[in-house]
Order: structure tokens, then C-alpha cells, then sequence
């Protein structure tokens, strides 16, 4: 025999009637949030606050989700279990919402701190003091479950963004939980891996959204092709998009200051972390232009094509020394392989934006290969702008006053001459290529540069003073 909803009582009747959605339902949160309390694993008025409210949360998607399968249920009773249905829904998104605006203010306050920490090289005592529950990452986690839940239960795609930001928060969590700097056996403090850490959980949650996205919006197509419904035409993703560029300038942050401040990756050799930022890198920008094309998202494709010249910065770095040189030693070489780098992203952009220009149809003025021009046109001189960035930097390095080293030696002459030679001649066969007057200019900075570079080598050493 078949039970329904409406054999089984799940709502008594007293006085011959319903209960009213709310009657059933507040008790209901009450035990949720009591048994939460119960089990707390944090500490702390607001890290209980948070628990409780997504533990409540999690009870009541359960309910939602439970009345949303397809339960035999009797005509007249349908209108009120879908009633209670939707309240339960309501309330825990209500809850997880409250919970995780306490858990942001918890991520927000630690991250400042290990700005701080990193910003200036060794940990405050007072960071220490501001309270971090590990427990927290247990509420997060539960938050994502919830979303998740919520997700696959309802179908709302507009909740497809909140579990990208509850699973983006629990990673954050789960990595923050690391210190930024250690104390070495040698008694010197060092810096740790979690910046690697924080790059790494980024560049992989924006894949699988790039991915998982890119794949239901693609069925979504398929489907409204074979058989419209006009009842589902609203195929928006809210904030969904926005999400991913916002997740790809974090690394775009994250990538540039792994760069400019190098740090080895866990305790292996030091050259794994520049490898390793060349693979997140690129693995990130792929995902970006993947989804940003198709759809014609201008600023996610613009963030990829930044996230594409920072790693190809990034993969020549693999040969510079450890970062036990000093610093007179270090950053000349850093600066050489960074300007290796943006040169090959330079001429790789070159050939992409000369290609969709000549592809593209000239009476088509809604082709992809047409919108997609100008935008690599940007990037081409996003990476070139950033190229004489470090060749000026690899010009005035050592004459520093803070610095004041000769960086002379005939190694480091031409692996330096090399670079500015190169983005020379990048430079004058982008601008012939693509015919336009900035590139030209650039083509005029470099050969600046390289004289600058030359000069700056061979005339006798005196620092600058600025």
C-alpha cells in the first residue's frame, strides 16, 4: 500500500484543522538550533550565532527539499504542503544568509590580518589576539551543503551563484587556517604557503564553475532549441558571471604579489612556486575565456587574458635562484625572467588579435571573432605596457640607494640584453602587424629601454638618488 503525505499526519489537526505553515515549522527550527547548540564545534557568541543559524537552515532545505520530490500527495492537500514547502525554503535561505554574513566578517577580519602580517614581513602580536574559530570551517561547510542542497532540490539557478560563494568561502576558510609565517628550525621567521594555498583552492573552484556552468547552460540551449517552453524563456544566471570575475581578479591579486614577492611552495625547492602560479594561472585564464566567449562576457574574457600574460610571466621564473640570494642577486634575475615572459605573452596576443582580425567578417557585425578583436587587441597592450614595466624596473634596480649593486657581470649583461632585444623586436613586428600607433609608441619605449639597459650597465656605477 501507498502511503501519502496526508496518511502519514505529518501535520496534526487539531480543533479539525491545519496548522498553519509557521505553527509547524518554528518548532521545528527551535529543535534545529537547540540540537545545533548542543553540538556547536566553535566557540564564541558570534561563532555560535552562525552555527546555529546554519544548522536551522540545514533542517529546514531538508523540509523543502523533501516536499519538492514527487511524493504522492492528495489533491486538497497540495496546495498546503506547498505552501509549507515554500516557507521552509524562505527561512533557510533567510538563516544561511544571517550565518554567512558572521562567517564573512570572520573570513574579512582574518584576511586583513594576514595582509598585515605579510605586508610587513614577520606576524604582529595582535593579530593572535583576533579570534579565528577553526570550528568555523564546519559552519561553512554546512552552509554549502545547505546551497547545494537547495540547489539540486529546486532547480533555481539563481542559487547556483550562492553555492559558488559558499564553497568559495569554505576554501578560503579551510586555507586561512594556515599561519602566514613559521618559525624555521634556525630561529628564523619565514614566510609559509598560503598565499600558493589561497591561489591554488581559487583557480580550482573557478574551473569547476566555469565548467559546471558552462555545461548546464549549454542543456539549457539544447533543450529551449528542441522544445521551447515559454514558461522557462528567463535563462539569466544572477550574479553568476560577476561571481567569476570577481574570483578571477582575487587571483589575478593574488598571482601578481606571488610575482613581485616570491615565496617557495611548502617545503620543496623554490622554483615549484613560480611553476606552480604558471599552472593555476593558466588554468584559470582557460576557464575564463571558455565561459566568457560563448557568452560574450567582456570583463571575464579581459580577466582571463590578464590571468594568461601573468602566467606566462610566471613559467621563466623557474630558473632563477633560491631566495636565499640576496636581494641585490635575486630580483635582477626575477625581473629578467618576468620580462621573458610578458614578451612571449606579448607576441602569443599579437598573433591571436592579427588572426580573429583577419577571420573575422567584415559584414557581420555581431560575429564572435569580431567582438572578440578589440578585446585582444587590450590585452595585447595590457601585456606590452606591463613588459617596459619591467624593463624599467630590471634598468634602475641596482642603482637603488637601498640597493646600490652592479648587476654588471657579462652573465647578466646578456640574459639582459637578451630580454630588451626581444621585446624589441616583438614589439616592431606587433606594430607592423597590427598597424596601430600605440604599438608604435611601444615599439619607440623599448628601444628606450634597451639603450637605457646598455647605458645603465656599462657607464660607471653611481646609485640614483630619488
Amino acid at each position: 500500500m501507498n502511503h501519502t503525505l496526508d496518511d502519514l499526519s505529518l501535520a496534526p489537526r487539531p480543533r479539525g484543522r491545519w496548522l498553519k505553515p509557521w505553527e509547524l515549522l518554528f518548532p521545528l527550527g527551535l529543535a534545529g538550533g537547540a540540537i545545533g547548540l548542543l553540538l556547536s564545534p566553535t566557540s564564541g557568541t558570534l561563532g555560535n550565532c552562525a552555527w546555529s543559524f546554519s544548522t536551522t537552515a540545514f533542517v529546514y532545505v531538508l523540509v523543502a527539499a523533501l516536499l519538492s520530490t514527487r511524493v504522492p500527495i492528495p489533491a486538497g492537500s497540495f496546495d498546503r504542503w506547498r505552501e509549507v514547502g515554500g516557507l521552509s525554503f524562505d527561512l533557510a535561505l533567510l538563516l544561511s544568509v544571517a550565518a554567512g554574513i558572521l562567517q564573512v566578517f570572520f573570513l574579512c577580519t582574518r584576511a586583513i590580518c594576514v595582509a598585515v602580517d605579510v605586508a610587513n614581513g614577520f606576524p604582529w602580536r595582535w593579530t593572535d589576539q583576533i579570534d579565528f574559530p577553526p570550528g568555523g570551517l564546519w559552519t561553512q561547510g554546512v552552509i554549502f551543503l545547505t546551497a547545494s542542497i537547495g540547489l539540486l532540490a529546486t532547480g533555481n539557478r539563481r542559487l547556483f551563484t550562492c553555492t559558488l560563494w559558499s564553497a568559495a568561502g569554505t576554501a578560503l576558510w579551510a586555507v586561512l587556517l594556515i599561519p602566514a609565517f613559521e618559525l624555521s628550525p634556525t630561529g628564523v621567521v619565514r614566510r609559509t604557503s598560503s598565499i600558493q594555498w589561497v591561489l591554488i583552492s581559487l583557480a580550482v573552484l573557478l574551473t569547476v564553475a566555469a565548467l559546471v556552468g558552462g555545461s548546464m547552460e549549454r542543456q539549457i540551449r539544447e533543450s529551449e532549441r528542441g522544445q521551447p517552453n515559454p514558461d522557462d524563456r528567463d535563462r539569466s544566471w544572477p550574479g553568476f558571471y560577476t561571481s567569476c570575475t570577481a574570483l578571477s581578479l582575487m587571483l589575478i591579486l593574488l598571482t601578481a604579489y606571488q610575482l613581485a614577492v616570491p615565496a617557495p611552495f611548502t617545503s620543496s625547492r623554490f622554483q615549484w612556486g613560480g611553476l606552480l602560479v604558471a599552472v593555476a594561472g593558466t588554468t584559470a585564464a582557460v576557464a575564463c575565456v571558455r565561459l566568457g566567449i560563448p557568452n560574450r562576457i567582456g570583463g571575464l574574457v579581459d580577466a582571463g587574458l590578464g590571468l594568461f600574460t601573468l602566467a606566462a610571466c610566471a613559467l621563466p621564473t623557474c630558473v632563477v635562484a633560491s631566495p636565499a640570494t640576496a636581494l641585490a642577486d635575486l630580483y635582477p634575475q626575477q625581473y629578467n625572467a618576468l620580462l621573458f615572459g610578458c614578451t612571449l605573452a606579448f607576441a602569443g596576443l599579437t598573433q591571436a588579435t592579427w588572426h580573429c582580425r583577419r577571420n573575422s567578417v567584415p559584414h557581420a557585425p555581431n560575429s564572435t571573432l569580431r567582438w572578440l578583436t578589440p578585446r585582444l587587441r587590450r590585452g595585447t597592450f595590457m601585456s606590452a605596457a606591463l613588459a617596459l614595466v619591467f624593463a624599467t624596473m630590471l634598468i634602475a634596480w641596482p642603482r637603488l640607494p637601498a640597493i646600490a649593486a652592479t648587476d654588471d657581470s657579462l652573465s647578466r649583461f646578456l640574459f639582459g640584453f637578451l630580454a630588451h632585444i626581444s621585446l624589441l623586436f616583438v614589439s616592431a613586428w606587433s606594430a607592423l602587424r597590427l598597424r596601430g600607433w600605440s604599438l608604435h609608441m611601444v615599439t619607440v619605449l623599448a628601444l628606450g629601454a634597451t639603450i637605457g639597459f646598455v647605458w645603465s650597465r656599462l657607464l660607471p656605477f653611481t646609485p640614483w638618488l630619488w
